[in-house]
């Protein structure tokens, strides 16, 4: 899947992601495979879906490879 940083919050380590769909989903800095450092609201990154003990998580969180216009 491919979204947008919507927000990140780097003391607490966590964040949102905005799907094209508008689909938000929280993410965990043990999600990232960069440092939470790196990434900044507005970049957009590829990501991945599985299911934890609480339901769909986020995992594999990379920035995005390909520029793709998006407007959302």
């Amino acid at each position: 899947m491919e979204g947008k940083i919507i927000k990140v919050n780097r003391h607490r380590g966590y964040g949102f992601i905005r799907t094209e769909s508008e689909e938000v989903y929280f993410f965990h800095h043990s999600d990232l495979m960069i440092d939470i450092d790196i990434i900044k609201e507005g970049d957009f990154v590829e990501f991945r879906l599985d299911y934890g003990p609480r339901g769909l998580v986020n995992v594999s969180i990379t920035l995005a490879t390909s520029i793709k216009i998006i407007n959302y």
